[in-house]
């Protein structure tokens, strides 16, 4: 099990990482997106530091779970709140679906690292 939870923090840190930069980079079509959908540019921005130093945590679980899981948490609730923006926003289907994967993801995460002897 402990494999599992190793690869899944290695493939959620290369996707929060990945979307952190994209995200502080600012890619037009992507700030065009976020903003159709309610998201403020600063938040947006924010979301996008949390994301990076998210996946460096997920990183670090590898030496340090209890900072593995404090990331996994925090993207877990970011997640829900990236699901309720689209949502509000009355975005498309697949477009909402994305975070809420990844929130799923990132709680399935919490919870095997939870109830497993690390």
């Amino acid at each position: 099990m402990h494999t599992f939870i190793h690869v899944l923090s290695l493939v959620l840190a290369a996707v929060f990482l990945v979307s952190g930069l994209v995200k502080l980079i600012g890619v037009e079509a992507i700030e065009v997106a976020a903003e159709a959908i309610g998201v403020p540019r600063r938040l947006h921005k924010t979301a996008g530091v949390l994301e990076i130093a998210a996946a460096a945590a997920l990183v670090a679980d590898l030496w340090w779970p209890p900072l593995g899981i404090a990331a996994a948490i925090g993207l877990t609730i970011m997640m829900v709140l990236a699901t309720s923006y689209h949502l509000r926003g009355k975005d498309k289907p697949a477009n909402t679906a994305v975070p809420a994967l990844l929130g799923l993801f990132t709680l399935t995460m919490t919870i095997l690292s939870l109830t497993t002897n690390i």
